[in-house]
């Protein structure tokens, strides 16, 4: 049995999830202690005490604070990352993202200003 699931090769370090599927369309303001796994489109706001999984299909217009994201689809909005940030080869964002560790894969893209301040 592979460990692939939902959430591709993280499935085993998420915590209880939620999936956002593809052609879902959610305006508002999310606020959970879970894992997320984003394929649809979200507008408004984030505020995610878990990990946050922007599949390659998501294209959002959202401010997110998490404490680790990894990013594969597109997104516009200012990130606060807790932790980890990925960017994947096909991930793009264009705001503004503050994060102790940043992870850019050669293609992904951030087209805005990037903050990284060591922990204290």
């Amino acid at each position: 049995m592979s460990n692939q699931g939902a959430f591709g090769n993280n499935r085993n370090n998420l915590n209880s999830s939620s999936i956002i599927g593809k052609g879902t369309i959610i305006k508002g303001k999310i606020r959970t202690n879970s894992d997320i796994r984003i394929d649809g489109t979200i507008e408004g706001e984030i505020n995610c005490e878990g990990k946050i999984f922007v599949g390659t299909d998501s294209v959002s217009e959202v401010n997110i604070q998490t404490s680790e994201l990894t990013v594969d689809g597109s997104m516009i909005g200012d990130i606060v990352v807790k932790k980890n940030l990925t960017v994947g080869e096909k991930g793009r964002i264009k705001g503004n993202v503050e994060t102790p560790h940043l992870v850019v894969e050669s293609g992904g893209i951030i087209n805005g200003k990037v903050t990284m301040e060591e922990k204290k």
